[in-house]
């Protein structure tokens, strides 16, 4: 599998940068399952259970993510640039 882009790495007080994790580390499931296969030593491999809620965890955490990315991009807040975007989050919740 060619590859386009590196890993992530995790931070627990930076729940964006878990966004940028499990975004960059979804596409390669199956390289994880053919390390599995291939390296013994590797013990690591997250069951399809958790690949699941990598998944449904990652579409949650896009919609934050995109939304504190436009909240952090401008620098005057206007209410009415943010207010559909508060509608979003509140209805995903």
């Amino acid at each position: 599998m060619t590859y386009e882009k590196k890993l992530a790495q995790d931070c627990g007080t930076i729940w964006n940068i878990t966004y940028l994790m499990l975004a960059s580390a979804l596409p390669y499931e199956k390289v994880f399952q053919r390390c599995a296969i291939r390296f013994s030593h590797y013990k690591s491999l997250p069951s399809e259970k958790y690949w699941n809620v990598a998944r449904e965890i990652c579409d949650h955490l896009k919609l934050f993510f995109s939304v504190i990315k436009l909240f952090s991009s401008t620098k005057y807040s206007i209410s009415n640039h943010y207010f559909s975007k508060i509608c979003e989050i509140r209805l995903a919740l």
